[in-house]
């Protein structure tokens, strides 16, 4: 019996009605390319490659990787990468595999630069469906109406490369061993971005939100005073009366580009 390892922040989904969802969200069909993060002891690895669909696994665990080597050795339509997911060359994987739909149960404790990681990718994918502790997905899938403490740069950032939609919620009860945390199930369809260097952009949308509860001027005069300086004046009106959490996503990428950094 594999037991959890706490350093991979693994927990294993054993609910099948969180399976089927998941599933179901994907609309897998026969010949699809999918990719699968984290596929732990196969639970939704054998329904994937049931519905006809090319599997890739990526997973780090030895005692894992050889677990599922011997489950699906005879299945010409599995693939396994032994490997970080944060260290494989996501570039040659997609380029082999256009299109590929994610599937994943992403590690909480990787989550976030696993996230910008992918999004660096995104229009290689077709789509992302991925389980996430339930306080980052409402930070990405952050609506109107929803607290403004869970709004920030990842909201922004988010929401500028993808589509998300909101597929269910996971409790603690749907895995082994359970977390101390809910989950939550989304999908992210991607956009594109018209920029040219999106890491820039993010650094800058983190920089804004540094101090959140200060008005918005204050991070632009730090991040760059004379581009602060250069603006318009109905935007440099706009940025000394407002703080970072009252401009919407599409708002902040005006800005950017206002600054002269787009």
């Amino acid at each position: 019996m594999i037991k959890a390892k706490k350093r991979f922040g693994q927990n294993f989904l054993v609910d099948p009605g969180i399976r089927g969802h998941i599933l179901a969200a994907g609309h897998l069909a026969e010949g699809d390319q999918v990719i699968e993060i984290g596929p732990g002891l196969g639970a939704i690895s054998e329904p994937i490659l049931k519905t006809g669909a090319h599997l890739t696994a990526i997973e780090i665990d030895r005692d894992l990787i050889a677990q599922l080597q011997e489950k699906f050795k005879d299945h010409e339509h599995f693939t396994l990468i032994e490997q970080d997911a944060l260290k494989v060359d996501w570039g040659s994987i997609l380029a082999a595999r256009p299109q590929a739909k994610l599937i994943a149960n992403l590690p909480y404790n990787i989550s976030s630069p696993l996230f910008f990681l992918l999004a660096r990718f995104r229009m290689g994918f077709a789509s992302q469906t991925i389980m996430l502790q339930k306080e980052v997905a409402q930070r990405m899938s952050w609506e109107e109406g929803d607290s403004k403490k869970d709004y920030g740069a990842l909201t922004v950032a988010a929401q500028l490369m993808y589509d998300i939609r909101k597929i269910c919620f996971a409790p603690p009860t749907c895995f082994t061993p359970q977390p101390k945390v809910d989950s939550m199930v989304i999908q992210l369809k991607p956009k594109t971005l018209p920029l040219e260097d999106e890491v820039t952009f993010l650094n800058w949308l983190r920089h804004c939100f540094n101090q959140r509860r200060k008005l918005l001027s204050k991070a632009l005069k730090l991040y760059n005073q004379s581009g602060y300086e250069a603006l318009e004046a109905d935007w440099k009106e706009r940025v000394d009366r407002v703080r970072p959490e009252e401009l919407s996503p599409s708002d902040f990428l005006e800005l950017y580009q206002a600054l002269g950094q787009g």
